[in-house]
């Protein structure tokens, strides 16, 4: 039971991070940090195969997902790529993968997008998503809430913001602890350095982004 747990940790952290590549190929890619809500998957009543099964669908949807946002030409043909392999994973609303894919659409391909009704309905299908995972990235969903307050019901967006927030904010509670020991480390030693590059320095990037969103920034 514990080495099935550790897995799905050490799976799901590795699922978090993805990497948005240079134009430039002399400059090494910055590591990404996505969050996601765990799904409540119970291990210890899957058989091995059912394990590796659960693993190998979360990441051959992770891929796919990575190969549209980084090859479609516009956000329109990247979304409707996605939204295609999205909906065909509908019951597993919490997968990791669906929540990181949702998550990069949103920040790399839609908010900074020109404002159409057919973007609010990419921005909403994707929103919603995040939503429905109880999804704490308050730096990608409450600039998303702000585009689509006039494209939802006032009492729908107040609802999600509140919710955002709140959740947030216990992320906040949980990890300012990385945000603290990566900050303070510009003196400490080359090789206490190194472990916060890469996956756990873009984490705390993440952390960063969040709190600014909660503060108005």
């Amino acid at each position: 039971m514990r080495f099935y747990s550790l897995l799905l940790l050490g799976t799901l952290l590795l699922a978090g991070c993805s990497e948005i590549i240079s134009e430039s190929p002399s400059v090494e890619p910055e590591p990404s940090f996505h969050i996601f809500q765990a799904p409540d998957v119970k291990l210890f009543e899957m058989s091995k195969a059912e394990v590796s099964a659960f693993f190998k669908a979360n990441e051959t949807v992770r891929q796919r997902g990575d190969e549209i946002i980084k090859s479609a030409g516009s956000w329109q043909d990247a979304h409707r790529e996605m939204a295609d392999l999205l909906q065909s994973k509908q019951g597993d609303a919490m997968s990791p993968a669906r929540q990181i894919l949702a998550a990069r659409m949103l920040e790399e391909r839609l908010l900074q997008a020109p404002e159409s009704e057919a973007k609010l309905q990419a921005l909403s299908f994707y929103t919603s998503i995040l939503l429905e995972a109880r999804n704490p990235d308050a730096s990608i969903l409450l600039p998303a809430l702000e585009q689509l307050k006039d494209h939802w019901s006032g009492e729908k967006v107040a609802e999600a913001v509140a919710a955002t927030r709140e959740r947030a904010q216990v992320y906040l509670d949980n990890n300012r602890s990385l945000l603290a020991r990566v900050e303070g480390c510009a003196k400490c030693s080359a090789q206490n350095r190194a472990s916060f590059e890469g996956a756990e320095a873009a984490q705390a990037n993440r952390v960063a982004q969040i709190d600014a969103a909660l503060a108005g920034v």
